[in-house]
């Protein structure tokens, strides 16, 4: 929202320029994406984000600017996908007939680590490779799902034996649903800072790939310690937003 590489992240909307003076200025989950602010708009975010009475982000980077622009006070919270529990994801999930056990591979970027392990895996496992189609040509999946909605996506998702990818999005939900993944970092678009400090604050920065070599010796996720640490983060993202809503001028 506020990656000031791209246009929307300069716009004065996304700040709410708009809010009539005497209303609350909060931020949920606000993302800038990338490590650190171009020179040449700091003091347009800096002004803006001071205007501000509440400010959260969604990655611990997102506080390290937010200390460099002298504003204190802001908080990391859960990306809201995580406020759903897992039954309510499952019930907008649709559900798909699949005859094979697969790898699911959602690759934004044409990353060859991605395919290289996909074959890997599989091989390893016995298992299909399935993927979300992209731009990219997907030749090396035994079948590739086109067009693919919110629905499709959770449930290709929560089917899955191993998801690979460098999405987000399909980080959060491999973790919602409790599956096996490997993230791997984007290479030609650096936004991967909420990708790799979700699973640092999750203890699981050996599921951000940059070499294959050992995937096979990677232990299985302990998701008993993974929903401890969620369920902490949960209960302090809530009490932000209580908290916002209270709030008086």
């Amino acid at each position: 929202m506020w990656n000031t590489a791209h246009k929307h992240g300069r716009d004065p909307a996304f700040y709410l320029d708009f809010v009539l003076p005497g209303a609350i200025r909060a931020s949920y989950a606000a993302s800038f994406s990338i490590e650190n602010i171009n020179e040449d708009y700091r003091d347009f975010v800096k002004a803006a984000l001071e205007k501000f009475d509440a400010i959260s982000v969604r990655e611990e980077s997102g506080l390290r600017i937010l200390s460099s622009l002298g504003i204190a006070g802001g908080i990391v919270v859960l990306d809201p996908v995580f406020l759903l529990k897992r039954s309510l994801w499952n019930n907008v999930s649709s559900t798909g007939s699949y005859k094979d056990k697969y790898i699911l591979i959602y690759d934004q970027e044409n990353n060859p680590l991605i395919k290289q392990a996909a074959r890997i895996l599989a091989k390893l496992h016995k298992v299909k490779i399935y993927a979300i189609q992209s731009l990219y040509p997907m030749y090396y999946a035994s079948r590739v799902f086109f067009g693919c909605g919110p629905r499709e996506f959770l449930d290709l998702i929560r089917n899955c034996e191993i998801c690979l990818t460098n999405s987000f999005h399909a980080t959060a939900f491999s973790l919602i649903f409790q599956k096996e993944f490997y993230t791997f970092e984007r290479i030609h678009e650096k936004v991967n800072s909420r990708m790799v400090d979700l699973l640092n604050m999750l203890h699981l920065d050996d599921r951000i790939i940059s070499d294959i070599s050992n995937l096979g010796s990677i232990s299985p996720i302990d998701y008993g310690e993974v929903s401890k640490i969620l369920e902490s983060r949960f209960q302090l993202s809530k009490e932000f937003i209580d908290n916002v809503l209270k709030m008086n001028k």
